[in-house]
């Protein structure tokens, strides 16, 4: 933990006299700074935002009947294992302002064939972390059909809610075994909608005879079918039709199926209805392989490093702590910035390290994150300038900070305690704080909040807190704190209000990213 100018930090709460003895006003600093850290860790956290007018929006289906559990030729593992990994690495990094949900069919969750499909991930705007996250949970279905067809007119129907382009993607491991002549009602479906739809329909590793039908099928639909017979070519695809879902005015389908060519050979056959409708436009480059190219470059850079193993317990529905995700946040009193600078672990237990800063200093901290929810942070040392050294650690803790996201209903309550021990030597004195910190929280409501002109559906959480700070082996003093907090998911918190000592702070999201 790493702290600039202590002696700028605001008091916030009386502390006993005994703080001034041996150590000066630069401790009074110091332990209002990290009381108030811990006072506030609930600023940290992060049902579905409404979509919003004009954005674009996508649908990704993914095939997960029985066919998908055959092995990829020349790669590990299944085609489903490999479609997986593909599809999470292009979408996860991909905008977040794209409105984006995620359909399946063939898992087995409907008990008729013909009907076995649903909605994982409803579409909205900032969930591609979501969506990547269920991609990866998927495991192959025991149904012998493959209600495609039928996926993709109920991805219709939930795309038609929304304003804007809407596209749709999908990848299967064949035809459809339930009605191979459903290109026809696909194409009804949308015009009963009043949608205008770009469809994308990627075989991966099928043979001559499903390609056709398939082909058949999405050409009935009046959209594009492409064959991936490799792990690259479906990454080079896919990242091709991301890079026109995130922006069609400069990517255009002409370029996708294009890239789709290139990367599958001579062979591959291009839909007449789509050539006949679209005009190439010519990418940057003049090669229309290079846009995927990059594509895959970055969603590779995007899952590389800390976070290289893909999604982490840390990856919170309601808190994203993702590398180089950042908040931003306004008040009366000035800016505050949050930076996630890396991630460790995996979906079970991870570790998050994330930077806050304000105008006056900058604090370094971990978030401690399990399978149950994010339960606790820790700090290191505390380097004060010219002045001392402080050894500061959690020295115990109970109960979650912020529970599953799935639990966090209207009417949900939780407890959790923790302890801070703060040992500071100053101007050759010494001194050790304990901090007891009993919290307990509940989701009162879903209410509107705006962040940047946009409306969300948010969480209201209400917490209210108590903490015993002694100092020294002390008595010491005790004080309350209520905490509102709004939090969006896919964004996080958006809102602060805090009620310390009679006086309220309120803190506003004024930008954010989320990668």
């Amino acid at each position: 933990m790493t702290y600039t100018n202590p002696s700028a930090a605001p008091a916030r709460r009386q502390r006993s006299p005994l703080v001034y003895v041996g150590v000066g006003c630069v401790v009074i600093a110091l332990c209002a700074l990290c009381v108030g850290v811990a006072g506030a860790g609930w600023y940290f956290y992060t049902q579905s935002p409404t979509p919003v007018a004009s954005r674009p929006a996508v649908e990704y289906i993914l095939d997960a009947s029985p066919r998908m559990a055959q092995p990829s030729d020349g790669e590990s593992g299944t085609r489903l294992a490999v479609a997986q990994g593909v599809l999470a690495e292009i979408i996860r990094p991909s905008d977040p302002t794209v409105t984006a949900g995620l359909r399946v069919f063939g898992t087995g969750a409907i008990a008729v064939s013909c009907q076995d499909t649903n909605l994982l991930v409803p579409l909205a705007p900032a969930n591609q972390g979501q969506i990547a996250n269920h991609v990866l949970a998927l495991s192959t279905g025991t149904n012998a059909s493959a209600a495609m067809g039928e996926a993709m007119i109920m991805a219709i129907r939930d795309l038609a809610a929304t304003k804007g382009d809407h596209t749709l993607v999908v990848v299967t491991g064949g035809p459809d075994s339930c009605n191979p002549q459903a290109g026809q009602l696909i194409a009804a479906e949308a015009k009963k909608d009043g949608i205008q739809l770009q469809l994308f329909v990627v075989g991966y590793q099928v043979s001559t005879d499903d390609g056709n039908a398939i082909k058949g099928l999405v050409d009935g639909a009046g959209g594009n079918y492409v064959s991936a017979k490799s792990k690259t070519d479906l990454s080079t695809i896919l990242a091709s039709i991301q890079q026109y879902v995130n922006n069609s005015s400069t990517n255009s389908v002409a370029s996708v199926l294009a890239t789709a060519a290139a990367a599958a050979g001579a062979g591959t056959s291009t839909p007449a209805a789509a050539t006949a409708v679209v005009t190439p436009a010519p990418t940057s480059s003049g090669a229309p392989t290079a846009v995927a190219t990059t594509a895959v470059a970055q969603a590779a850079t995007a899952t590389s490093g800390a976070n290289a193993t893909g999604p982490t317990a840390c990856d919170h529905a309601y808190f994203p702590l993702r590398p180089g995700s950042t908040w931003t946040f306004s008040s009366s009193s000035g800016q505050l910035t949050w930076n996630v600078t890396g991630v460790t672990g995996d979906l079970n237990d991870a570790t998050a390290t994330m930077d806050s800063a304000v105008s006056t200093g900058s604090v370094t901290f971990h978030w401690h994150c399990t399978a149950g929810g994010i339960d606790s942070y820790d700090f290191g040392n505390l380097a004060v300038a010219a002045t001392g050294v402080a050894n500061l650690k959690v020295t115990q803790h109970s109960g979650y900070w912020l529970l599953p996201a799935n639990q966090l209903t209207v009417g949900a309550s939780w407890d959790n305690a923790y302890t801070i021990q703060y040992d500071l030597t100053a101007g050759g004195t010494s001194v050790t704080f304990v901090d007891d910190v009993t919290r307990h929280s509940t989701v009162a409501a879903t209410e509107q909040q705006t962040v940047a002109g946009v409306n969300h559906d948010a969480l209201r959480v209400e917490s209210t807190e108590v903490s015993h700070l002694s100092i020294g082996g002390t008595a010491g003093t005790t004080a309350n704190t209520t905490t509102t907090i709004w939090l969006v998911r896919g964004i996080g918190p958006v809102r602060l209000d805090s009620l310390d000592s009679g006086s309220t702070t309120s803190f506003v999201l004024s930008s954010y990213h989320i990668p």
